[in-house]
């Protein structure tokens, strides 16, 4: 029978197994990282593994979750507030989009079929939605804050985050010159406003 946790020790467990899934999904892979790993990484029983998520498919969604999260805090609002137009926070935000590999090594794992075909496989019983599977910036909120600093955007967030995900699946596969390129190819589009993102004073 799993261990009863009162409401405290449950919310330091669910943190350490999302910590623990993000090294050992980002090490070993999804299907290489076993629950036996993830509950001695805590030191709980496997039993009560399963009363904090019914699978680890389930954990490694939450895990994107939290990296979701951290790149809104650490990435996307830094990179703005630095910025003084939407212009240069653009290329600032691309530019911090190609590292992420870098910083979360599960996202080389998430980006794999067998993977991401396990994940579709589940989401629908998890509460999250499919956008889920696609970490990266928040270009609702990035045109939100632009707004409220005076200026008008002809933004479309979807495209801008299918671009955005292009240059993610290029950086995984370590394509780095194409990174670039896309970089500058995206920059451009912007310039002539055909990437939907432009920007003037009210």
């Amino acid at each position: 029978m799993p261990k009863i946790f009162t409401e405290e020790k449950r919310h330091i467990i669910r943190k350490q197994l999302r910590t623990a899934g993000l090294e050992l999904f980002g090490r070993y892979g999804l299907f290489h990282t076993t629950v036996d790993m993830l509950v001695n990484a805590c030191m709980i029983a496997k039993g009560s593994f399963y009363s904090f998520y019914p699978s680890k498919e389930m954990l490694y969604l939450d895990c994107l979750e939290t990296i979701s999260d951290r790149i809104g805090r650490e990435y996307t609002l830094p990179l703005l507030s630095d910025a003084s137009t939407p212009d240069i926070s653009l290329r600032n935000l691309l530019e911090a989009t190609i590292s992420l590999p870098g910083t979360f090594p599960i996202l080389e794992d998430l980006h794999t079929p067998r993977t991401k075909a396990a994940l579709q496989a589940v989401i629908g019983q998890s509460g999250h939605s499919k956008q889920s599977l696609s970490v990266g910036h928040d270009w609702a909120v990035i045109t939100r804050y632009w707004q409220e600093r005076g200026y008008s955007l002809d933004i479309i967030p979807g495209r801008l985050h299918a671009m955005e995900q292009a240059l993610l699946l290029l950086a995984v596969h370590g394509e780095f010159a194409r990174v670039r390129e896309g970089v500058e190819l995206i920059i451009e589009m912007v310039a002539i406003g055909s990437a939907g993102f432009v920007s003037y004073r009210q």
